[in-house]
């Protein structure tokens, strides 16, 4: 059996299989700030109380800190209630949903995990099934700790070699993706294996499951391998794993992967990196649940230690998290950062989702770290998002023009 078709047989008590319906025991559920209004008001009509207090977090990550008062409002709003139900609630200043649950390992291998966001399949990453939902099943899950669902069929995609001097995890995310295109990947479990999974920590595989929603898969999802385990401090033989099996079978070798970007209006609409070189960029964007995390922001600190950034761009740096930006600090990576001329923003979802925090302007163009670019994804209709590693953003923004990491070096 696969991983996923693995962990819901555990959990229903019996072999299931493939486009079967199943009803599920959940064992974390998650909103933040924008999806939780709707979640809570369909609970309500079900039930009082929440099923489980120690199953449910909620964080305020999107529009952190509030931009306007309705914001200001609706935040008031959830803790008093997240105060009266008794959940985790993490509140401003934590940081974006997905990396506080990995960061405070309320998300564990072999868990069933639903969330009212669509990158919820970011967790993934360290062995359990994460599937983003909207949010009124939300709201149905936070009154009965339980969801109805198809058992998903299968891609697995077996990982060989070792990824190349100068290509990164959203390199690779963006090469698979090219690969899923073919695959007819809608409603299916996509699942990683293979030698060269041991060569990809867990931020990178964290970055990796992050980009496959936007694939269409239902969610992406690695074996939990000795480095999950070491992270849980867990024995690996008590973890599930997968035999195996699977519907469709796909083999990426690491060693061919290339610097790539994703150019408007689709993060599908993958091209060579070497292709877009030398469109100017007004701003560069550094962060979010895709590339905000410690080892981003070291790699783009290399690459801009002791330079400045050209005149005429913005570099806005977003970390995932408050433990990321401490981490930051302590690395002297912050310094680094900011003494090349960026700004930092917060720790938030800030412009990503086209919030607050750095919003383009018609004509503009932004070199991204982030997940989207479709029409309007960062602030007026007129802009353009390229989506890149946090290498080519840092090159990019020392160029003033979409570079690859050699130039931002020399």
């Amino acid at each position: 059996m696969s991983l996923v078709v693995e962990i819901l047989s555990r959990v229903c008590g019996q072999r299931v299989e493939p486009e079967e319906y199943v009803e599920v025991a959940i064992d974390v559920a998650l909103g933040h700030d924008v999806s939780s209004q709707i979640a809570i008001d369909v609970m309500t009509q079900i039930s009082d109380y929440i099923w489980d207090r120690n199953k449910m977090i909620i964080c305020m990550d999107h529009f952190v800190p509030a931009p306007n008062a309705h914001t200001a409002n609706q935040q008031k709003f959830y803790r008093e209630w997240a105060k009266k139900q008794d959940v985790q609630f993490f509140d401003c200043g934590r940081g974006v949903c997905h990396q506080v649950a990995f960061e405070e390992k309320i998300v564990r291998p072999g868990n069933i995990i639903v969330g009212a966001d669509s990158h919820t399949c970011t967790n993934g990453a360290v062995g359990c099934l994460s599937i983003s939902i909207g949010s009124t099943e939300l709201g149905v899950v936070m009154a009965t700790g339980k969801l109805w669902l198809m058992v998903p069929k299968t891609i697995m995609i077996r990982l060989e070699g070792e990824l190349p001097a100068n290509v990164f995890s959203k390199d690779l995310a963006m090469h698979i993706l090219r690969e899923l295109s073919s695959h007819n990947p809608d409603y299916k479990s996509v699942e990683f294996t293979g030698a060269g999974v041991k060569t990809l920590t867990l931020s990178d595989r964290l970055t990796i499951c992050n980009m496959i929603a936007e694939s269409g898969a239902k969610t992406a999802i690695f074996d939990a391998d000795e480095t999950a385990c070491a992270y849980f401090n867990i024995e690996n033989s008590s973890i599930i794993h997968s035999d195996g099996r699977a519907e469709c079978y796909l083999t990426v070798n690491l060693n061919e992967v290339e610097p790539l970007i994703a150019v408007p209006f689709s993060p599908l609409n993958i091209q060579t990196l070497r292709s877009q070189c030398g469109l100017k960029v007004h701003q560069a964007y550094l962060g979010s649940c895709t590339n905000g995390r410690l080892e981003d922001l070291r790699v783009a600190a290399d690459v801009l230690r002791g330079k400045t950034i050209h005149e005429d761009v913005r570099l806005l740096v977003n970390p995932a998290s408050k433990k990321v930006f401490e981490q930051a600090i302590s690395e002297g990576i912050i310094q680094d950062l900011v003494s090349a001329g960026a700004q930092i923003t917060g720790w938030s979802c800030g412009a990503c989702f086209g919030g607050h925090l750095g919003l383009l302007g018609d004509g503009e163009r932004c070199i991204s770290s982030t997940n989207r670019n479709f029409p309007g994804r960062m602030g007026a209709v007129g802009s353009e998002v390229y989506l890149a590693s946090p290498a080519t953003v840092a090159a990019s923004a020392l160029m003033g023009r979409i570079a690859d990491l050699k130039e931002g070096k020399g």
